[in-house]
């Protein structure tokens, strides 16, 4: 639909983009991830190109070794064994906002805090999106 068209820019896809979406979820600074996976969902859009486009400067920290052991246990319980302190620096998280979404205090999360998180974990965003906001069928996460 609002694809990039093969041998363009990719800033022309954003010019284009952006406005669009605004129209639809609204002129603030910071769009919920639920609002902005529904509206890229109903455009039919990809959430893992748009997510790439957006917050390609976004900085965040891998959560495990790479190339560390293949032992997948190991793996698990290095990812699981982290602290809250390791996970929102990793994702670029202010602490003070994670420790408020951690405690229900604010309930929703930002577009690139979910695409960080993803990123944080090698893992593509969407599968993030679909986890939180998917439904009632939530996708399995293997690391």
């Amino acid at each position: 639909m609002l694809e990039n068209a093969p041998g363009r820019k990719k800033s022309g896809f954003i010019k284009r983009t952006k406005p669009k979406l605004k129209v639809i979820i609204g002129d603030r600074d910071h769009v919920t991830a639920e609002s902005f996976y529904h509206v890229i969902n109903l455009l039919n859009m990809d959430i893992d190109k748009l997510c790439n486009l957006f917050f390609k400067d976004q900085k965040y920290k891998l959560l495990y070794k790479e190339g560390g052991s293949d032992n997948k246990l190991n793996q698990l319980v290095f990812i699981l064994t982290k602290t809250k302190k390791e996970i929102y620096t990793a994702v670029n998280i202010e602490s003070t906002r994670f420790t408020r979404l951690s405690r229900e205090e604010f309930k929703e999360l930002y577009p690139n805090e979910v695409n960080n998180l993803a990123k944080s974990l090698n893992l593509k965003p969407s599968l993030l999106f679909n986890y939180f906001y998917g439904g009632s069928t939530r996708p399995t996460i293997l690391f």
